[in-house]
Parts: C-alpha cells; sequence; structure tokens
C-alpha cells in the first residue's frame, strides 16, 4: 500500500481550491467526498476485522457468525449515523 492521499481526498482538495465561495456546488461536493471517504473507511476497518477473525477464537460457527454480524452492524450503524 502506498502512503498517496486516497483519490477522494485528493480531489476534494482540489474542488475546495476552485470554490468561489461557501455556498459553491464545489466545497459541497468536496465536503460529500470526505464524509463518503470517512464511512467508506470505517467499512473497511470493519471487514478487515472481520477477515481477522479464526475458529479457533470462538466455540463454534454460530458464535463465529454472531460475532461476525455484530461488527457488521455496529460499522453499519456508525455509517448510517453519518448520512
Amino acid at each position: 500500500m502506498t502512503d498517496e492521499q486516497p483519490t477522494a481526498l485528493r480531489l476534494a482538495d482540489l474542488l475546495d481550491g476552485a470554490s468561489n465561495g461557501p455556498l459553491d456546488f464545489k466545497h459541497k461536493a468536496a465536503a460529500e467526498l470526505r464524509r463518503l471517504h470517512a464511512v467508506n473507511k470505517q467499512l473497511l476497518e470493519a471487514l478487515q476485522k472481520i477477515e481477522g477473525f479464526t475458529m479457533s477464537q470462538f466455540n463454534s460457527v454460530g458464535d463465529l457468525a454472531a460475532c461476525c454480524q455484530e461488527t457488521a452492524c455496529a460499522a453499519i450503524q456508525a455509517a448510517k449515523r453519518k448520512i
């Protein structure tokens, strides 16, 4: 993975630099790109957490499934609060 700025954030910076004022649509588009980037990052972190689960951590497949569901639901709820 590179240390480059994510495309959404780079585009947001470009849009902000091209804005003519706070009500300009480019400013709103930049803010939305930043919001969506944050939501995406949060959901990806939840998926990485789920990916790291192993059966040795749980007593049954049902326990593993419940933990995955709980993690995914928490991430989705957090993302919905940002919408």
